[in-house]
């Protein structure tokens, strides 16, 4: 299940830019937890006052910042509710996933100042990398004065073929279910990089005939159409409209240049080999 969704702030507009996506991805009466991270030593305190005596002030004014973020959403459809924490963010945050049977962190990649932006950029890089959650990165528009409600029409899933970038599609397939939008997969072949490794090695490289190119590169990309299809059909089988693409180039920038405005990008933070 998604929901109930966490939600990292710092008071930053930055920060609360990833509040219309837990809106987006959350279910009629599902739960967002708005949880307001002061780096300190300390622990979670949201539910237990004795803990907070040495930072009163702060914490009561992380609060009513939480709960004017609240009053300004208007979204009386969802649950919300908030804790105020004060040590190391990522942990802090990780407690919060066990102790809330959180469902998925939607956060920003930048928070207050530079300083916010190295925190919360540290946090998200540590979240991607050791929560038993999905974690939603939002990268903000730094120029924006305040949020707005966003539009996801479609997910992006990229896959290279291994079961760990599979990992990625039941979450893919319940976002899909749940928002009634299609899925797109894509696979990058990169072509060049893969049959260059056929050419020999040392200090005497030799190409093989340009035929012998053509005819692995079209045997790469055949793999992947018949791989993009039966994970399409799969998804297609559990009511999810998916269509599939492969794309002959390095797999960052073919992901980069399929995005379009409205997508999001559904993967995992693994894949094949190192």
């Amino acid at each position: 299940m998604i929901s109930p969704v966490l939600v990292p702030l710092d008071g930053s507009p930055e920060s609360e830019q990833a509040i219309p996506y837990a809106q987006a991805v959350s279910p009629d009466g599902g739960g967002i937890l708005l949880v307001s991270v002061v780096p300190d030593q300390g622990a979670l305190v949201a539910n237990d006052p004795g803990q907070e005596a040495p930072y009163a002030g702060e914490l009561n004014a992380a609060r009513a910042g939480l709960h004017q973020v609240i009053a300004r959403t208007g979204d009386p459809r969802l649950n919300w509710s908030i804790a105020v924490a004060q040590g190391d963010p990522a942990e802090l945050i990780l407690k919060a996933i066990a102790q809330q049977d959180i469902g998925l962190v939607v956060m920003s990649t930048h928070g207050r100042g530079a300083f916010g932006r190295a925190i919360f950029g540290s946090v998200a890089d540590r979240l991607v990398r050791t929560s038993p959650v999905p974690v939603l990165l939002v990268r903000p528009d730094m120029a924006a004065t305040e949020s707005g409600p966003v539009a996801i029409d479609r997910i992006l899933v990229p896959l290279d073929g291994s079961e760990l970038s599979e990992a990625a599609l039941p979450v893919a397939t319940e976002l899909a279910q749940l928002l009634g939008i299609p899925v797109q997969l894509i696979r990058a072949t990169n072509s060049t990089s893969v049959l260059a490794t056929f050419g020999g090695s040392g200090p005497f490289f030799v190409a093989p005939p340009a035929d012998v190119y053509e005819d692995m590169a079209t045997d790469l990309e055949d793999t992947a159409t018949a791989y993009l299809s039966e994970i399409a059909t799969r998804l297609g089988d559990e009511g999810v409209d998916a269509s599939w693409e492969v794309r002959d180039g390095s797999p960052y920038a073919e992901i980069v240049n399929a995005v379009q405005p409205g997508d999001l990008l559904v993967m995992t933070s693994h894949g094949r080999g190192g």
